[in-house]
């Protein structure tokens, strides 16, 4: 499976910063002219295709999905980098099932994970998308069954918009069996201060210094 990051702002600054964060968690990168699956990401800019200047995120997201389809046939699959838990099950459903799209839909009416299957038109699927509403999931859901896509709806997501909600996640993380293996990996990091947090898994570590930093862990 590819693994695609999609960077904004998408400006050489841009990528500079993301690069920086990979680097510093120890996450390879692969080249863009690469399309054979390995442990590396791909990084690719998000920008329209019409207007470098826009902001419209349904056009941002259209042109994202033009340009991975020329690295892969298969369905593709949009998570949200501001959703701690992902759904494993509703990744692993939209890996084998290619002829239906999966939305997890957003506690807050938005979604947090979306899979595209290759007969969706780029275009049609994300306009007119009522973005950062609380229809955002519905107005995403007609998009593609005006089309005839069929889509399966997925487990619920919860994103970091604002502060509660990380007072949310750490509920959720202490009482949620969906989520125990989210907590046993912050848990297994080390209980020092947020200036001396070191573990093996890098991958949590700013997690758990922002945790710490609200003293919530």
């Amino acid at each position: 499976m590819l693994k695609i990051l999609l960077y904004a702002p998408g400006t050489p600054e841009g990528r500079k910063g993301m690069m920086t964060i990979l680097e510093e968690l120890e996450i390879p990168v692969q080249d863009e002219g690469c399309n054979v699956a390995s442990s590396g990401w791909i990084l690719l800019p998000m920008e329209s295709k019409v207007d470098l200047n826009s902001s419209d995120l349904g056009d941002l997201l259209g042109h994202a999905l033009d340009r991975t389809r020329k690295l892969t046939e298969k369905s593709i699959i949009f998570l949200g980098m501001d959703s701690p838990v992902l759904p494993l099950d509703d990744i692993y459903r939209a890996g084998v099932n290619p002829e239906e799209a999966v939305l997890c839909p957003a506690d807050d009416g938005g979604y947090g994970m979306l899979s595209v299957p290759s007969h969706a038109d780029s275009v049609q699927t994300f306009d007119r998308i009522p973005w950062s509403q609380s229809l955002t999931a519905l107005g995403q859901l007609k998009a593609l069954t005006d089309q005839g896509v069929k889509v399966a709806i997925g487990s619920l997501m919860y994103d970091i918009d604002e502060p509660e909600d990380v007072h949310r996640l750490c509920k959720r993380i202490r009482n949620d069996d969906t989520s125990g293996v989210t907590r046993r990996c912050i848990l297994d990091l080390p209980s020092a201060g947020t200036k001396s947090v070191v573990s093996s898994h890098s991958k949590l570590w700013h997690t758990k210094k922002a945790l710490l930093a609200a003293k919530l862990l």
